[in-house]
């Protein structure tokens, strides 16, 4: 019984430091592969939540301007559309032709989202499907172990990002800063990795939580904060610190509720960055600090650090335009 007392704890680390060495070193994968994805599309990053247009094709978007993410388990090579490829996976995983198991690296996680339904049903065009929430598509999409710092890297379209109507290459609708922190200029999140004033500092992916897709809707498409349901390990989106902007490629401001971008949880007039796996997501932007009160991070350069709250609770590494640890988004509605 001693000997027992004293080796299971040694063990579990051992198996700790096991599952995260894995995880970096899936966390670099995906990060080379928005750096490749990037590189070879006009250095513009993958959206992180895309607008609807691009992912609900009608004759009146130009085919061109069309995400066309393909369903990870074809029987016919039918192409994905609606709230399940709004998301940045299913884009990066089509171009890149990684595999799941790279996406989602939870090996218990991986075989619960194998296990639902991958039934699909016609879209809007032939050979074009939709998927419900309960699918595997949507839990593939909805939760790799890492989420993107989509507000401000990448864009995504609940939080203003994209123009009106979802048409590539136009102007921010509103909200948009200029590189001093001032009203107009350019659009306040990085569309071109060739843009990122500091790629070693500039967080691109972190280790991340939410909750269940299945059963409660598209978060940021109809559903409120990703904390509603059963919390599962990784999320396709992480916040920052401070408030973000809020708004569905609009001009309208949405009601209590909607896509959410208050920050992180406060105690005691500051800031809480003692994590707490009890908590909702939200309360850290859905990061998940699993190993050791750290989270797992790839930052815009492609190297991978293992950051505390603390550490991450400073808006230079999550916004290109910010100038000080407490800068607040300058947009307008």
């Amino acid at each position: 019984a001693l000997l027992v007392g004293i080796l299971l704890p040694a063990l579990g680390k051992a198996r700790e430091a096991a599952r995260n060495a894995v995880e970096q070193a899936a966390i670099q994968q995906l990060a080379l592969s928005h750096q490749q994805y990037a590189q070879e599309g006009k250095e513009k990053f993958v959206p992180s939540a895309g607008a609807w247009a691009w992912v609900h094709p009608n004759p009146a978007v130009p085919p061109n301007l069309l995400l066309r993410p393909v369903d990870p388990f074809p029987s016919t090579g039918q192409f994905m559309e609606g709230s399940v490829s709004k998301t940045w996976v299913h884009t990066l995983r089509t171009w890149s032709n990684m595999p799941l198991n790279g996406i989602m690296v939870d090996r218990n996680m991986f075989q619960n989202f194998m296990d639902r339904s991958k039934i699909g049903y016609p879209g809007a065009l032939p050979n074009w499907f939709e998927y419900a929430d309960t699918t595997a598509q949507a839990a593939f999409g909805y939760h790799p172990s890492f989420g993107m710092n989509g507000v401000y890297v990448g864009g995504a379209y609940p939080f203003g990002a994209h123009s009106v109507g979802g048409l590539i290459g136009g102007p921010a609708p509103f909200g948009t800063i200029n590189r001093s922190g001032g009203f107009g200029g350019g659009e306040f999140y990085v569309k071109k990795i060739g843009d990122v004033r500091y790629t070693s500092r500039l967080l691109l992916l972190a280790g991340s939580r939410g909750g269940d897709v299945a059963n409660r809707g598209f978060w940021g498409y109809g559903g409120s904060k990703p904390d509603m349901g059963t919390v599962l390990p990784g999320y396709f989106i992480v916040m920052a610190p401070n408030p973000s902007p809020v708004g569905h490629g609009t001009t309208t401001v949405p009601a209590p509720g909607a896509a959410d971008g208050t920050g992180w949880v406060y105690r005691n007039g500051a800031i809480d960055t003692v994590f707490k796996r009890t908590s909702a997501p939200s309360s850290w932007g859905n990061l998940d600090a699993r190993y050791g009160g750290k989270v797992n991070t790839a930052m815009c350069d492609g190297h991978v650090e293992s950051q505390s709250l603390d550490d991450l609770n400073d808006m230079t590494k999550w916004s290109n335009y910010a100038t000080s640890k407490n800068w607040t988004w300058q947009g307008r509605y």
